[in-house]
C-alpha cells in the first residue's frame, strides 16, 4: 500500500516511528511548521516548499511553491492506493 503523509508540524517519536516503518510506500510533504522535521536528521526522502524553508531559516533543496503543490496533488491522485 502506498501513503502520502503531509506534515505541518514537528513529529513526535510515534509519529517519527511510524514514518520509518512506512518509508518505502510513503511520500513525505513537509508544509508550514513541519519543514523543522528536517533539522532532526531523521527523514530521508521528503519534499517541501522553498518559501516554507526560506520563511524559517532552513538551508535545504525545496520547491518553487507551484511545482510543490502540483506535484503533491498529482501524488493524491495518481501515486496513493486510496
Amino acid at each position: 500500500m502506498k501513503y502520502l503523509l503531509i506534515a505541518s508540524r514537528i513529529l513526535d517519536s510515534s509519529l517519527s516511528n511510524l514514518v520509518f516503518e512506512l518509508d518505502d510506500e510513503a511520500r513525505i510533504y513537509l508544509v508550514g511548521d513541519g519543514v523543522y522535521n528536517i533539522k532532526t536528521g531523521r527523514l530521508r526522502l521528503f519534499l517541501a516548499s522553498n518559501d516554507d524553508l526560506k520563511g524559517r531559516g532552513i538551508k535545504a533543496e525545496g520547491l518553487e511553491d507551484d511545482d510543490f503543490y502540483n506535484r503533491l496533488i498529482e501524488d493524491l491522485m495518481e501515486w496513493c492506493d486510496r
